[in-house]
């Protein structure tokens, strides 16, 4: 009986010892290979699309801002990308794309390729309260004129992110495309990729 025993006790800690292993506690990889946003590159079966995404503009504010798509892309950028371009000095409209987050304590990656022609165009990893946009989070700013990749990594175990409820939670993604002068051409985003990574 106590031969069966240690036996019974010992496949137990194989099993346990195997899931840890293989990450029970973490994304599968196939999960980790998915992509949180619903539209990265601003396009849906070859046409232009802002589907999943929308603006964050200031009450009352007009929108000094239009964007639109165009056929100039990055590698591997399918056939459109959003561009930005200034109509007034200071730009308010801010484009944003956004999942539900109502547990933290994760490690993600948003991976994305941009360009810009003046300061200040920047991109955004938040977590927020969606009922005022309030929140913490990363910043990159685009400093090229040719197409780069960028990469931000943020990671949700902070005391921080707790003070958000749950149900009011997200992980926001948003496009600023900086300062610019009267009429200038603005910034240029494609192929943005969210992933949970831990």
């Amino acid at each position: 009986m106590n031969i069966r025993y240690s036996i019974l006790i010992i496949l137990i800690s194989v099993i346990i010892g195997g899931c840890k292993k293989n990450g029970l506690n973490q994304p599968p990889e196939e999960t980790k290979s998915i992509n949180l946003l619903q539209n990265g590159s601003f396009e849906k079966d070859g046409v232009p699309s802002s589907s999943g995404w929308y603006f964050i503009l200031p009450p009352n504010a007009p929108q000094f801002w239009i964007y639109k798509y165009s056929p100039d892309v990055p590698e591997n950028g399918g056939k459109w990308s959003l561009s930005y371009d200034s109509l007034y000095e200071e730009p308010v409209l801010m484009l944003a794309s956004s999942i539900d987050m109502p547990s933290i304590h994760h490690q993600y990656e948003l991976t994305f390729w941009a360009k810009s022609w003046y300061a200040n165009t920047r991109v955004q990893l938040m977590v927020v309260r969606k009922d005022n946009y309030s929140g913490w989070g990363r910043v990159v700013y685009i400093e090229d004129s040719m197409w780069t990749e960028h990469s931000i990594i943020l990671n949700t175990n902070d005391s921080l992110y707790l003070t958000i409820p749950d149900s009011i939670r997200i992980l926001q993604v948003i496009l600023h495309p900086g300062l610019g002068p009267l009429g200038s051409r603005g910034a240029s985003f494609d192929n943005f990729v969210l992933k949970q990574i831990d």
